[in-house]
């Protein structure tokens, strides 16, 4: 009698758990996953992770780093964290210290808008997690699981590796700090900021410059130091980071939006567009510049005067000037003359090969007058193909790519003829066959002229289209007189 009540109590609390197991399992029914970027990391690293989950509706968007919990397996054994941020609470079972229960840096936040969810699909978002001290605290391998909303991830196994080179010269000065990652001792101590300056110009190759820099950028947007932030955060925006590089965009913006408002009515405005955004190696472009009239009596000369600020990756450059040509002295303003309060300006720049000397991702800011346009991206592709045929003609020619050395030597016009009939539908034809134009324009042979405008009037590229209708209108002028 014993064993039947006993084998009817198993039975009872086997069918009791296995109920409970699946309305647990009906209430924790999403998907949820995260992958991190590699499996290697060294001692301090930042971690980016994707995660990967479903909605319900009705749920909001969720703060990822606060909502998510993790379990850490390693040889000091298992440890679980209940949040990914730089204000960490942990589990009862572990304890933590005191400076990580607060943070003094304000954080822009970057999350999508916390609506209602209205569909059940998978959402996804990358986040850093910057508290590797206290998860990672010693080289060796580790099993990680996160937890989102009552969910598993997949167990994920990494390894953390003790850093050498550039990167140990690096780990030395950030372990000097409590809480390292979180810059906390960038605003308690006075040389902070210094030492966080120091610290991004000395280590650029190292895994912790892009984060540091974005900090560094942060802090001198909240110190009101407009120019400083946004040198440093432009190189950011091609960080193989995705989420440093989506931070420091959107950071930007509001750095832009602070410069024009300081600067409403007390400087004169400047904006710059590029025709588009990608381009061939070597390839013309026309930027447009839109300028507001200024209380000096000396005209800018977007051409010459324009710094441009060029970034790939996180080398960045200047240069002042767009094109070869040279302009002495500055365009006075003469007596009785008016000025627009704003005008347009369209500017070739023939300095491709020095500003763009290989193909890539790049960020473009031109400055002028003490005021910088917003970056642009661009993208230089490899010459291929018949561009590329026409860019070693050119070579051969010894001429650049709007052949200016038609001014210098006249021998050269039967190349440039040539050109026209054989590259002129690559991407260097227009530029060819508006020289071209030009230079029958100038010595007077106003019907072959015509006979070139008339091929580009129609042209993709909206600056020379423009440029070719009035030159022909011009010449319809002329011819009826």
């Amino acid at each position: 009698m014993r064993v039947i009540l006993l084998i009817l109590s198993v039975f009872f609390s086997v069918a009791l758990v296995a109920g409970q197991t699946g309305s647990n399992e009906k209430r924790i029914d999403r998907s949820f996953d995260v992958t991190l970027e590699k499996s290697n990391y060294v001692l301090l690293e930042p971690i980016t992770a994707t995660f990967s989950f479903s909605l319900r509706p009705g749920e909001s968007f969720p703060r990822l780093l606060e909502t998510t919990s993790i379990t850490i397996k390693g040889r000091d054994g298992v440890r679980r964290f209940s949040k990914l941020t730089n204000v960490v609470n942990s589990s009862p079972t572990e304890s933590l210290p005191p400076s990580r229960s607060s943070s003094l840096k304000q954080i822009v936040e970057m999350d999508k808008t916390r609506e209602p969810a209205e569909k059940m699909g998978v959402h996804s978002a990358a986040e850093i997690i910057t508290c590797t001290d206290i998860f990672f605290p010693i080289p060796g391998k580790y099993t990680v699981q996160f937890s989102f909303r009552g969910a598993k991830s997949k167990e994920i196994e990494i390894n953390i590796e003790t850093p050498v080179g550039i990167n140990d010269e690096a780990f030395a000065v950030l372990k000097k700090y409590d809480d390292p990652l979180s810059f906390r001792w960038v605003f308690e101590n006075g040389d902070g900021s210094d030492v966080l300056r120091k610290f991004v110009a000395d280590f650029p190759n190292s895994v912790y410059h892009d984060y540091s820099a974005y900090e560094l950028g942060l802090l001198l947007f909240y110190r009101n130091d407009l120019e400083g932030s946004r040198t440093v955060l432009t190189s950011l925006q091609t960080s193989p980071n995705p989420v440093l590089s989506k931070k420091a965009t959107a950071l930007l913006k509001n750095i832009e939006s602070e410069i024009i408002n300081a600067q409403e009515g007390a400087q004169p405005m400047f904006e710059a567009r590029l025709e588009k955004n990608n381009y061939v190696a070597f390839e013309p472009m026309f930027v447009e510049f839109t300028l507001k009239r200024t209380n000096t009596p000396t005209i800018s000369r977007p051409s010459q005067d324009t710094v441009v600020r060029i970034t790939k990756g996180k080398k960045t450059r200047e240069f002042t000037g767009l094109t070869k040509a040279i302009l002495n002295g500055g365009i006075q303003q003469l007596p009785g003359q008016t000025m627009p309060e704003k005008y347009e300006v369209s500017v070739l720049i023939d300095r491709i090969s020095e500003f763009f000397p290989s193909p890539g991702s790049y960020t473009v800011q031109f400055i002028l007058n003490g005021q910088s346009s917003a970056p642009l991206n661009i993208t230089i592709s490899p010459l291929e193909n018949r561009d590329k045929e026409a860019f070693n003609f050119l070579r051969r020619q010894n001429c650049d790519v709007v052949f200016n050395c038609i001014w210098a030597k006249k021998d050269k016009v039967a190349a440039l003829e040539e050109f026209v009939d054989t590259f002129g539908d690559t991407v260097f034809g227009d530029f060819a066959i508006k020289t071209l134009a030009d230079f029958y324009l100038a010595n007077g042979e106003i019907f072959r002229a015509k006979i070139q405008f008339e091929k580009i009037s129609a042209s993709n590229r909206p600056v020379i289209a423009k440029k070719a209708k009035r030159s022909l209108s011009e010449i319809k002028t002329q011819l009826s007189q």
